[in-house]
């Protein structure tokens, strides 16, 4: 979980600062990979109403995984907030994916929020099972 609201706090703050940035970097370095080379870019847009909700988001996990590194297995239930978010958020990425466009902003959505579902789920049932065998 300490890991987790570094990773959640840093992410949220970039988004409110360099919403652009954000984007436009991840975008850029997987349409550097081969497979990905011929991938249109992610237009760029000048509204960045994302940008409040991302930040929000972030940083209500953030104050989940810190509320729960101080006592993962007390306050393990917090871990659901963002198992959830998490789990929304691949879903949507691999979702627009399919049906939006072949954007790399979409599969960097889901190639960095999927493998954080399955890490804090594989925590969380671990701390879940200890106390109810």
């Amino acid at each position: 979980m300490s890991i987790s609201f570094v990773l959640y706090t840093a992410g949220g703050l970039l988004f409110a600062i360099a919403p652009h940035f954000s984007h436009s970097l991840a975008d850029s370095l997987l349409r550097r990979l081969p497979p990905l080379s011929g991938w249109e870019p992610t237009p760029a847009t000048e509204v960045y109403n994302w940008t409040v909700l991302s930040v929000s988001m972030m940083a209500t996990i953030s104050a989940c995984a810190f509320i729960a590194w101080r006592d993962p297995r007390h306050y393990r239930a917090l871990a659901v907030p963002i198992m959830c978010s998490k789990g929304l958020s691949s879903a949507a990425g691999l979702l627009l994916l399919v049906t939006h466009a072949h954007y790399a902003i979409y599969l960097a959505i889901f190639l960095t929020d999927f493998p954080l579902l399955v890490i804090t789920f594989v925590l969380w049932r671990r701390f879940y099972v200890e106390e109810n065998p």
